[in-house]
């Protein structure tokens, strides 16, 4: 393979990589809360949630600690629960 060749498919697999890691967080409208993660299991279902100033979020797949007065990155998802605190959400970091 010659340079080029080698520096054209570098150049092809950035973009293929920066399409699928750029495209779901634009279809995805991830959003900024600052609040407190919050182990309510025992309440109907429920296991963690989000309590921000007006809302509780309810937390999707999230194994961590309870935290307090942290930043979180997440997005909205739709899907059924019993828990109905509050729209459900998956977290995508914790600051």
């Amino acid at each position: 393979m010659s340079k080029i060749e080698r520096k054209r498919s570098i150049l092809l697999i950035s973009i293929v990589v920066s399409i699928l890691v750029i495209i779901p967080l634009l279809v995805l409208e991830p959003s900024l809360a600052r609040g407190d993660i919050v182990d309510i299991t025992g309440v109907d279902g429920c296991k963690y949630v989000l309590i921000t100033d007006g809302d509780t979020l309810e937390i999707v797949d999230y194994d961590g600690p309870e935290k307090k007065d942290v930043l979180v990155g997440y997005y909205s998802i739709h899907r059924l629960s019993i828990c109905m605190v509050g729209p459900m959400i998956r977290i995508l970091f914790v600051i």
